[in-house]
Order: structure tokens, then sequence, then C-alpha cells
């Protein structure tokens, strides 16, 4: 028995050391600027930076991409790239990279030769074994996506072509085995039978192949994914997120399998967020696309526009619309976003709305300190108002009055001595005060 258990452990960890995930990187919980030598990336070259963003995440059905994402630029940058656990390719070895890709502007000429966006590679190897290249066809309208094995084959670009501002999810099968020619490479552009295996070659119009291809000799294994920034002529603007590698040396689909594609997605794509007043009530709206791994959505209120207090949940019901109706606004300004809560309690935070709430009386005032105007924003001016400004000797050094409906008056304050000052607004009958620093 003692011999049975033996031989399915020695089964057990063959395979799962000869299928693995090496790489995965979505970028989570980066704050927004350069992508610098954070979590284990490193700069090659000199110029600006590939940058962290999170404002338009990107989003495709049932893949796990996640809230931060990085933008690689049409400049003469740096080229960052990301060591990992390294893949033997002595024998045979079937490895998948898979991604998602936007395209905001700018990207190269198909027939002006750009240069690569994203390679895997032996980082101690100056050849590049594996390359994805995006370019614009010669009608100047729409983008293609292309592969190449090493450097003595061309690239192989899709027949079809695809938009600008539109994220699609990238899949790339690398074959490899010994010999100069006889390396094959396979990639599909939002593969038909996702999230299964893409076992059918890709057509020209989905994606392309290179066959036997001339690849490099770059060593016996890969270790790093990069990311190039070569030129305002050779390079896409371009966003990425959620890089995953996996290989096997058994077979393509146990390489598949590692790569484990839906993990972790991003719950909801937030299309719309907007709130009304409804008589002394707020309503917030806001429009989703489809909904995946999502519990709820919070919704959150603040006085400032930066400290936020929960006021409410809706529970996720297989919309597209929901609303949430505030029935006690602050007064004066209230400022609302949406948290998107999926079932793996990870947030996704809407963009920041505002509206007035109730009708009590309010006052705001910015820049504090002010140096030449003090803009003051307040309760729509219902009566003849009266705008005051006091020393803090109760001596009263200017007064206005606002025109009647006006929301926003603006202050000479130029001529006031340095020092701290009250500010009043009285509008019918009632009044309120806050304070502020003249330079």
């Amino acid at each position: 028995m003692q011999k049975v258990y033996f031989f399915l452990v020695l089964v057990l960890g063959f395979f799962c050391t000869n299928a693995q995930l090496v790489f995965s990187e979505g970028f989570t919980g980066l704050a927004d600027g350069d992508l610098g030598t954070r979590v284990s990336w490193q700069q090659n070259g000199s110029g600006p930076d590939v940058a962290v963003a999170s404002t338009t995440p990107l989003t495709y059905p049932m893949y796990g991409s996640g809230l931060q994402y990085i933008n690689a630029a049409a400049v003469a940058g740096t080229d960052p790239h990301k060591s990992f656990t390294a893949i033997p390719t002595g024998g045979t070895t079937y490895v998948y990279l898979s991604f998602v890709v936007r395209v905001t502007s700018s990207a190269p000429k198909i027939n002006t030769d750009p240069d690569l966006s994203i390679s895997i590679r032996n980082i101690g190897n100056a050849n590049v074994p594996l390359r994805f290249y995006i370019g614009e066809n010669n009608l100047n309208t729409d983008i293609q996506f292309g592969i190449q094995i090493g450097t003595n084959t061309l690239p192989q670009f899709s027949s079809g072509t695809f938009s600008y501002g539109v994220t699609y999810l990238i899949i790339i099968r690398y074959e490899i085995t010994p010999g100069a020619t006889s390396d094959d490479a396979y990639l599909y552009i939002n593969p038909a039978v996702f999230p299964s295996e893409p076992t059918a070659f890709p057509t020209a119009a989905t994606g392309a192949a290179v066959i036997n291809g001339g690849e490099a000799d770059f060593g016996s294994l890969l270790n790093a994914l990069q990311i190039t920034q070569s030129s305002a002529t050779e390079s896409p603007n371009a966003a990425f997120d959620a890089f995953k590698v996996s290989y096997s040396t058994i077979s393509a689909a146990q390489a598949w399998t590692a790569l484990n594609v839906t993990q972790a997605a991003l719950p909801v794509l937030m299309k719309s967020f907007k709130a009304l007043k409804e008589n002394n009530s707020v309503k917030v709206l806001w429009e989703v696309g489809a909904e995946f791994n999502v519990k709820g959505y919070e919704i959150q209120r603040s006085q400032d526009g930066s400290h936020f207090e929960p006021i409410g949940f809706v529970d996720a019901a297989a919309k597209t619309n929901y609303s949430f109706i505030d029935t006690r606004p602050l007064a004066g300004a209230n400022f609302y976003r949406v948290s998107t809560i999926d079932n793996d309690r990870r947030l996704k935070y809407s963009s920041i709305v505002s509206v007035n709430g109730r009708k009590d009386l309010y006052i705001s005032r910015f820049p504090n300190p002010a140096t030449r105007k003090l803009i003051v924003q307040h309760q729509e001016v219902s009566a003849p108002a009266i705008l005051r400004i006091t020393s803090l000797d109760g001596r009263v050094v200017r007064q206005l009055r606002p025109p009647l409906y006006s929301v926003q008056t603006d202050v000479d304050v130029s001529s006031l001595r340095a020092g701290n000052y009250v500010l009043e607004f009285v509008n019918g009958g009632k009044r309120i005060s806050t304070t502020f620093t003249k330079q």
C-alpha cells in the first residue's frame, strides 16, 4: 500500500511541476503614476515611464482583469520588464500568454515596420523569442494585431481590423520544439470558444499564426515579460491589464488549465452614474454592464467630496439600471459615489457626482488662503441678501449684495491686509458665517 501511495505522489508531483502559472500581473492596489520599479518591475532605458492608471478599467466578459491597469505610450521611453519563474525550453514546451488591451490612439502603420509592444523573453539574452505587435491599417481607420517568433521572420498580422477605444482579449499559444525552425505561435483575438481553450487554428480575420518560425537563439529558458515604448512612430498609445503566463512540458491543454483565465474577474463596468434632486430628496441612479461575481452596490455620501460614508446598500439583481433615494440629504452640497462590491469583497468606485440637498442656508469659499479673489458659493439668493467680511475685532471691511437668484459671488479681497477674517452670508432673515485667511 505504501508503494502505491508513493507512486501516486510521484505522478502528482510530476504533473504539478510540469504545468504551472508562472506570471500573473493585474497591478492591483497600485496608485496612479509611474510603474517604475514597483512590484518587482525593472526599468530598461530612459524617458517617460509606463504609467499605472485606474480611471477606466479594461474589462472583458469572464476574464480576470482588475481595477488598475497600465498605459504604454507612443514615445521613446522606458521598456520595463518583470521576471517570473523560469520556463525550461530545452525540450518541447507549451506556453500560453493572455492579457487585455485597449488601443487609444497613434498606432503605427503596418507598412512602416512598427516595433513590438509586448514580449516574452530570457532577460539574460538579447534575442527576443516571442513578440506581440499593434499596427494601424493603411486606411488610417482601424488597428490590427500581430505576432512574431524571433527576428528571422516578419510579423504576421490579423487580416481582420479592430477599433480604437475597445478592449480586446489577446490569447497567444507558443509551442517550443527543439530545432532551428520548428517553433509555432498562434494569436487569438476575442476567441469564440472562450473561456474554453482555443484549439482550432485562428482564422486570418480573428488572429494570426506563425508556423515553423525562424526562432532566435535565446538560451534554454524564458523568465520575463517586457513592455516596449520605442518611439512616436513605432509604438501605439495603448492600455494593458491582467497579464498571465503559463506553461506545460506535457500538453497545451495542461498549460491552458494552469492559465486559469476566469479567476477574479472585474465584477462590473459602470456605464453611467448621476444624482437628481427630487423635492427634499436626492435620487441616485447608475447603469452597469454585464454583472459577474457581484454582491451589490454600496451608496456613499460626502459633504466635502473627499470623506465618504455609506448611506445605503442595493443587492445585485442581474439588472442594468439601479437607483437609490437619499431621503435625508445634507444641507448644501452633497457628493455621491457608488462602490461595487464583488463576492470576494473587492471594491470598485464610480465617479463622483454632486447635487444641492436641503434648502438650509450654507456657504463655502475658496481658495483659502486667498490672495486677490475669494469665490463664495452660497444658497440661491431668494430675497435681498448680504455678503459681509469682518475683521476678528468686529470691524466691517467689505460688504456687498449678491444678485437675486445667484448661487456664487466673487469677492475682491486684494486690498485687505494679510490675516484672518469672518465671512458672513445673510439671506431671507437667516445668517451663516465661516472664516478665511487673506495672504
